[in-house]
């Protein structure tokens, strides 16, 4: 396994990206009983855009299997996304994307509140829930976030 950034204006990285992204929020959609996620939705075009946001990859044999996405603050990093694809789930690559986020005073992220598999990730990370919140009508959003001791090094 190998990690380290990607570059999603090249078409064939987006796509790929895109392939990933929709397999892994598709099982998050059915465990939230809610299809609407941006990213299950987005095209190789919409993540080429995503200029915003710094972007890594976690690579097995060569091949693209997992990303992340976060944008920074300040001294906030909010990650945006963390999408490893369901052939790879619990074989480390999702943790290794949150080793190589860099490491700041305050990350934030959220999830479905009922994806229980994701909470669960997060929380073994030393994230905190913070609190939910309602995005649509019926979809409720837990919100994490990790606060840096001055001796940590994140995740």
């Amino acid at each position: 396994m190998t990690v380290g950034p990607i570059d999603v204006t090249d078409p064939l990285v987006a796509a790929r990206v895109v392939e990933i992204q929709r397999a892994a929020y598709a099982v998050e959609a059915a465990l939230i009983g809610f299809d609407g996620i941006p990213p299950l939705h987005e095209t190789a075009a919409d993540v080429a855009a995503l200029t915003e946001l710094e972007w890594i990859g976690s690579h097995r044999h060569g091949t693209l299997v997992g990303i992340a996405g976060w944008s920074l603050t300040d001294d906030t990093l909010h990650i945006d996304r963390v999408a490893v694809h369901p052939d790879f789930a619990r074989s480390g690559h999702g943790s290794a994307l949150l080793w190589a986020i860099p490491p700041t005073q305050l990350v934030t992220v959220s999830t479905g509140r009922d994806n229980t598999p994701a909470r669960a990730f997060y929380e073994r990370h030393g994230f905190t829930w913070v609190g939910d919140r309602e995005v649509v009508p019926g979809l409720l959003i837990s919100n994490y976030q990790r606060r840096k001791a001055l001796t940590d090094r994140l995740p």
